[in-house]
């Protein structure tokens, strides 16, 4: 008896292409790690100390910042569409601003 296994998925299809990407995010993905969330991110960023916000205007979208607002911002950002988006960018940007400082730690 052989196992059974998908559908023929042929190179260069459409159906081909999604195969390929999904196999090789499986690949490549460790079978533990998961996306951090926004919450997530601010946590990890208040544990390490690293002074940040995130304001939400309701006709702009998000605005992050990164830094003390009374010794200046090393960075800002406005117009995320998502609270996500603008949390990995704070976390981006700690990382470029704080080196000893990475995510997992």
């Amino acid at each position: 008896m052989s196992a059974r296994r998908g559908p023929i998925v042929r190179p260069g299809t459409a159906m081909g292409a999604a195969a390929e990407t999904h196999a090789t995010r499986r690949d490549t993905e460790a079978p533990h790690t998961r996306r951090m969330t926004a919450g997530d991110i601010l946590t990890w960023l208040r544990h390490h100390d690293i002074p940040c916000s995130i304001d939400s205007f309701a006709a702009t979208g998000w605005t992050a910042k990164l830094g003390d607002p009374t010794k200046g911002f090393y960075a800002q950002q406005s117009r995320f569409s998502t609270l996500e988006a603008a949390a990995n960018w704070l976390l981006e940007e700690a990382t470029r601003h704080y080196p000893d400082a990475r995510p997992g730690e």
